[in-house]
């Protein structure tokens, strides 16, 4: 099978090609995943030069044009069209909902026979009447791709998508994290407690640090050793966080705001901890956890689409009813009073068979072969 990757937009701080695909490691992963599967993968992506790059048997097709980094809506890049139909892919894989307009007029340059999906990456409809352009440009696509079934249910609300039966799951991507030894880890991090609980994620009140921070000091009753470390990047609730935690004596002694860290570092933290507490309410997928499992780390976090779908419905850690402290409490001590070990190697395994990026490539290959048979 000839699978065409697309992308549209691309960071303006990458100096090269090469740099580009270091940083889109989601994009390189899958493509590596799917060849591994079997299938004959080509990547196209705009850029700011023309050049064909080769790594791991992919081909990545570098085409330049004027338009700069993001397109607007009504810019076409024909030469990249035209690229990808000269190859006659029977599949064409459009990453982000947010190209309707590019979307369908590659439809159009394409063989009959090829297939087009779009992926989504946590895109949702727009409001009226920008979403009445998005119908008109996406609704009738081979195949739309998300992380979970419900994360569709608002795309099929708008009817842009028209049925159910056009929708496919499977993780948008992975990580090259791996388990590593948890003492030499703590040596490097300073992570200290028993257990070493991690958050990773933004503080804002979609991740919900506030319920996540009183359930953990309730949990602190009956694990006085335990210990939080909290790494985030935006902070639209850090006084709120930091009033509860000097307010509330548990707290005080047994959380710890590291703030941001180098991607490049994340490695050692997840792997200096036991388990990874966080209390999302929506998520598209979830790359933190997805690192976290793949370093063997247990995850409590909170009920919801995509977790149970990166959790097996809650075969490995524990899910807890969304904004619920007390459900949230008794998951930690539920967790933190079984074997770690045991839940540690759960986690590594479903993360190898579900969520690495040969298990996506896996999965991504049989929706292809499914949706091409119905076109």
């Amino acid at each position: 099978m000839k699978v065409a990757i697309v992308n549209y937009n691309y960071n303006k701080d990458a100096n090269s090609p090469d740099a580009l695909l270091d940083q889109l490691i989601t994009l390189t992963g899958w493509a590596e995943g799917l060849r591994r599967a079997g299938a004959d993968v080509t990547v196209f992506l705009r850029f700011n030069t023309n050049i064909v790059i080769e790594r791991k048997g992919i081909k990545y097709n570098f085409i330049f044009d004027h338009f700069g980094q993001t397109l607007k809506w009504f810019e076409m890049p024909f030469r990249l069209h035209w690229t990808i139909a000269k190859k006659r892919p029977d599949i064409v894989h459009i990453n982000g909902f947010q190209f309707p307009f590019q979307s369908l007029i590659l439809r159009k340059t394409l063989p009959f026979s090829t297939a087009v999906i779009l992926q989504n990456h946590g895109e949702k409809p727009k409001r009226l009447p920008k979403r009445l352009f998005q119908y008109l440009m996406l609704h009738g696509m081979d195949g739309y791709i998300f992380t979970a079934k419900e994360n569709s249910k608002p795309w099929i609300k708008s009817k842009i998508i028209e049925s159910m039966d056009k929708v496919f799951t499977v993780m948008e991507g992975s990580t090259l994290f791996s388990r590593r030894d948890r003492e030499t880890c703590r040596k490097i991090t300073g992570f200290k407690g028993s257990p070493i609980f991690l958050w990773v994620g933004r503080l804002d009140g979609n991740k919900d640090p506030l319920t996540v921070l009183k359930g953990f000091d309730l949990a602190l009753e009956k694990l006085p050793n335990a210990r939080l470390y909290m790494i985030f990047k935006k902070t639209g609730l850090i006084s709120l966080v930091e009033e509860i935690i000097k307010k509330r004596k548990r707290l005080h002694n047994a959380v710890e705001l590291i703030g941001a860290v180098a991607h490049s570092e994340m490695e050692y933290y997840y792997n200096s901890s036991d388990y990874y507490l966080l209390g999302t309410h929506y998520e598209g997928s979830g790359y933190a956890l997805v690192e976290s499992l793949a370093c063997g780390v247990v995850p409590i976090i909170s009920d919801i689409p995509s977790s149970r779908l990166m959790t097996g419905d809650g075969e490995i850690g524990r899910l807890w009813r969304v904004g619920d402290h007390i459900d949230c409490a008794e998951k930690i001590i539920d967790a933190a009073t079984k074997p770690l070990n045991k839940q540690a190697d759960a986690a590594y395994r479903y993360y190898i068979e579900h969520l690495s990026f040969n298990a996506i490539g896996r999965g991504a290959l049989e929706i292809y072969e499914r949706i091409l048979i119905g076109r």
